[in-house]
């Protein structure tokens, strides 16, 4: 692949990928404080194990795909660093962030029986942890795609960016969604949800046309 020219940081596609990092933070961290309490009430039911074996696989299913999503952000960048390719496979995981938010939250809640609303609950964690991946894994090398090789100072930089922007996202999420399930409910609060990944997924989409030449 060619070099990449040193501090190219394209404005509105950099941006679009640090508040996609922000945001994911949020929106995955928001469900931590709510989700227990939801899923031992009716018509769950759940005790402490079944709901560790959840989050068991939502962290399965995330490290199962982060492989393949890996292995295809190493290939957009060897075949063509500037192409957009790695914000498409982030809007791809975001458009399926909203699919397993409206499993987890307004379709569980309209689902005809409780075992069909149990089902859907218990789906949307693993979809909600390799949509998470394919956004996840492949922010940080679109983010240092502007960069030279030999840059070290400056891919520093943006690894100091990511990780502070993540964290501030994980502070947030928590915060917003127990504030938000108190005065609206969990439904409410992942409907939300639905409706922020969704909004963010189509923003990722535009992004991806955006380049940043390379040298």
């Amino acid at each position: 692949a060619a070099a990449r020219k040193r501090g190219c940081f394209p404005s509105a596609g950099y941006g679009a990928v640090a508040l996609s990092v922000l945001l994911v933070a949020v929106a995955t961290e928001a469900i931590n404080p709510i989700l227990e309490p939801h899923l031992r009430a009716k018509p769950y039911g759940m005790d402490t194990a079944q709901i560790g074996y959840l989050a068991a696989a939502y962290s399965a299913a995330y490290t199962l795909g982060a492989l393949p999503v890996g292995a295809l952000a190493d290939r957009a960048l060897d075949a063509a660093p500037s192409s957009g390719r790695l914000k498409a496979l982030m809007a791809g995981g975001w458009l399926a962030c909203v699919g397993a938010f409206a499993m987890l939250g307004p379709l569980a809640d309209a689902a005809p029986t409780p075992a069909a609303a149990t089902w859907l609950a218990v789906l949307s964690l693993p979809l909600l942890g390799a949509a998470s991946a394919a956004v996840i894994v492949p922010s940080m090398p679109d983010m240092q795609s502007g960069l030279a090789q030999d840059d070290e100072a400056a891919k520093a930089v943006v690894c100091s960016l990511w990780n502070g922007v993540f964290s501030l996202g994980c502070t947030v999420g928590p915060l917003a969604s127990a504030a938000l399930a108190d005065f609206a409910g969990f439904t409410a609060t992942i409907s939300w949800l639905c409706v922020g990944t969704g909004l963010v997924g189509a923003a990722m989409l535009g992004a991806s046309a955006m380049k940043c030449p390379a040298s």
